[in-house]
């Protein structure tokens, strides 16, 4: 988590999602972005 995702991971992903952030902060870690990515998939999947 100190050094981000690597270049290899990147390139595996089926997927990569950017979470924008306010103030100073230049990273999150894993259990928050992961918890900000479930609370915005699962709010757009109980509009359909």
């Amino acid at each position: 988590e100190n050094f981000g995702i690597s270049e290899t991971v990147l390139t595996l992903s089926d997927a990569i999602i950017h979470i924008n952030m306010f103030g100073q902060n230049s990273s999150m870690n894993v259990v928050q972005a992961t918890s900000i990515a479930l609370y915005e998939i699962t709010k757009q999947v109980s509009k359909k």
